[in-house]
């Protein structure tokens, strides 16, 4: 099964291809090349010209590929762009989940499958808000986020939708 590192042709993106590739793994690249470089990924690595957005081509690639991971580097945040013009949103990126390593997760945790899903999820997100986990202190400070978000969400989702909670 492959790896489908989306922004493999960025700067950190590309180090990512680099290293699954010496290790043997199998590695395919998307990239839209708005920042990133085609000559960054090594020429042994299938390269897809295109955008994460695009769902039928993401879908084609992991299908084709059989992808069973994706590791995902593809984000714009442009801030001279966002000054000039602030009605324009911002491309942060998505949060894909490996469903393969939410099951295994869940078991070895001993958690409902539905819940990893969400923490996963919720982890993504801070990532994304540039939150990290270094260090001890900082892994319990992104435990504590986690946790107060989903407690969060389901007191939302059960005042929305009691008859689902």
């Amino acid at each position: 099964m492959t790896i489908l590192v989306t922004g493999g042709a960025g700067y950190i993106g590309s180090h990512m291809v680099h290293e699954l590739a010496d290790a043997g793994e199998p590695v395919v690249v998307l990239d839209n090349l708005s920042t990133g470089f085609r000559f960054l990924i090594p020429t042994s690595v299938p390269f897809v010209a295109g955008g994460t957005g695009d769902r039928p081509l993401v879908g084609e690639v992991i299908a084709h590929h059989r992808v069973s991971a994706i590791i995902h580097f593809a984000a714009s945040i442009v801030v001279p762009e966002s000054i000039a013009d602030p009605s324009r949103p911002i491309f942060l990126g998505e949060i894909y989940i490996s469903l393969e390593t939410a099951r295994f997760q869940a078991r070895t945790a001993r958690r409902p499958y539905g819940r990893e899903v969400a923490h996963l999820t919720i982890h993504g997100l801070l990532h994304l808000l540039g939150e990290d986990h270094p260090t001890p202190a900082a892994r319990r400070r992104m435990a504590a986020l986690e946790a107060s978000l989903l407690t969060s969400l389901r007191a939302r989702v059960a005042a929305l939708t009691p008859e689902v909670v």
